[in-house]
């Protein structure tokens, strides 16, 4: 265990500095953020969301492609401790972005979030996963989600001590643990 959570802290560390906004996320230039002053757009670096809203904005779609991603492994990977894995992503993530989408609506009226500014990273990291078959699906999971989840653990860093709503916070915090929990188990298994 405590291998695990050295590989995730190390991981995070090197990969989050060149996680910029997720996978493009970051509220991009349709955020309906309360104040145009305080607006974030995907081409702000670091991206940091600055409330609650860009916050949900920037995470789910986030989640959304990793949760692609998992059933893809799911559909398609060999290896049972990796697919374990996807199934976890896929059940707290969707169970997460059922709670942001539900804090959205209350913040907005709109559950639904703006599409993000596309990440040509991450699309073809999805792409690769898409495209492998059998146990290349395995690997190419492995190495698109350990970025990916990084990326997901900085945008939950940054916009901690921004959040204002306890959910949004409980959220994050949970989201950084998972993540970097999940991210010392794929490491192992590359």
């Amino acid at each position: 265990m405590k291998k695990y959570a050295v590989t995730a802290t190390l991981a995070v560390a090197l990969l989050s500095g060149f996680a910029v906004a997720g996978c493009g996320g970051g509220g991009g230039g349709s955020s309906s953020s309360s104040s145009s002053a305080t607006q974030n757009t995907a081409n702000d670096v670091p991206f940091i969301a600055k409330d609650d809203l860009q916050y949900i904005d920037a995470l789910a779609p986030h989640h959304k492609i990793a949760i692609q991603e998992a059933n893809l492994e799911l559909q398609k990977g060999t290896r049972t401790e990796v697919k374990a894995i996807a199934q976890g992503i896929v059940d707290a993530q969707t169970q997460e972005l059922n709670t942001m989408m539900a804090a959205r609506k209350e913040l907005t009226g709109q559950a639904e979030v703006p599409p993000p500014t596309p990440d040509p990273v991450t699309q073809a990291d999805l792409a690769s996963v898409q495209q492998a078959t059998g146990a290349q699906t395995d690997s190419a999971f492995l190495e698109a989600m350990i970025p990916h989840h990084a990326g997901g653990i900085t945008i939950d860093t940054r916009a901690l001590p921004n959040l204002k709503r306890d959910d949004m916070r409980q959220l994050a915090i949970k989201s950084e643990v998972e993540q970097a929990r999940e991210i010392g188990q794929m490491q192992a298994l590359r």
